[in-house]
C-alpha cells in the first residue's frame, strides 16, 4: 500500500478504533471522503456493539428517540445541515443544534456521521 485514507473514530465514552482504507493511489473527491467517513464510522459502530467496552458490556435498553429527533437524524442522513432542517422544521438553527446534540449524548457519539451510522445499526432509522 502506497497511499491511503484513515479515519480515527472515539465514543463520549471513550471506546476508540480507526478504519484505514488503502490503494497504490487515492484521489477522493469531498463526497468521496465524506462516504468513507460514514462506512468508518457504521463499522466503529457494529465493532463497539460486537466488543464493546466496559460500559457497553452492560445490558443497555435503546435509547429513548422521540418522534421529532427520529426526523432529526432522518434529515442528517439525507445531508442536510442544522440550518436547512431549522429551515425545513420552522425552528431555529440553535434549537436543531441542541436536538442533534442531546441525540449525540444518548446515542454515545460525538459527530453527526457516527450518530447517523449508529441510528442505521440501531435500526431507528433505515
Amino acid at each position: 500500500m502506497i497511499d491511503g485514507f484513515s479515519v480515527p473514530l472515539h465514543t463520549a465514552a471513550g471506546f476508540q478504533s480507526i478504519v484505514s482504507f488503502g490503494a497504490e493511489k487515492v484521489e477522493l473527491s469531498t463526497c468521496d471522503r465524506s462516504a468513507l467517513y460514514l462506512m468508518a464510522a457504521y463499522a466503529h459502530s457494529l465493532l463497539r456493539a460486537q466488543i464493546g467496552n466496559d460500559a457497553s458490556r452492560k445490558i443497555q435498553a435503546l435509547p429513548m428517540i422521540t418522534t421529532r429527533e427520529r426526523e432529526i437524524i432522518h434529515w442528517c442522513a439525507a445531508g442536510k445541515t442544522a440550518i436547512e432542517i431549522a429551515t425545513i422544521l420552522g425552528r431555529s438553527h440553535r434549537t436543531i443544534q441542541n436536538v442533534i446534540l442531546n441525540i449525540q449524548r444518548k446515542l454515545d457519539v460525538v459527530n453527526t456521521p457516527q450518530m447517523i451510522a449508529e441510528s442505521f445499526r440501531l435500526r431507528i432509522i433505515r
